[in-house]
């Protein structure tokens, strides 16, 4: 928004009986300019951009992490129950050799 400064003046003309006035209304410049508020508004439209931009970086490393962490157990109990088979084995391997 901008204001705008009207400045109103009477000017009486000196050569009528009547002393009749004219009003004159005439536009100053806009004491603020709209740039500073579009660059206020642009850098706050940035920043909003980069903070949403940064929650879904973290939200998603989150859940990577997550994610990663369930895949690990799973994959972890299996490699346990193959190793565990293959000692089991290797024991009955060696029980039947004097």
């Amino acid at each position: 928004m901008t204001s705008v400064n009207v400045v109103v003046q009477s000017v009486c003309k000196p050569f009528s009986r009547s002393m009749q006035s004219l009003f004159i209304a005439s536009a100053s410049q806009p004491t603020q300019s709209s740039q500073p508020n579009l660059v206020d508004q642009t850098d706050h439209s940035i920043s909003f951009l980069v903070a949403f931009f940064l929650t879904f970086v973290f939200i998603g490393f989150v859940l990577g992490c997550f994610l990663q962490h369930k895949r690990y157990q799973k994959l972890r109990a299996k490699r346990q129950a193959k190793i565990l088979q293959e000692v089991e084995t290797l024991e009955k391997i060696w029980k039947m050799k004097p």
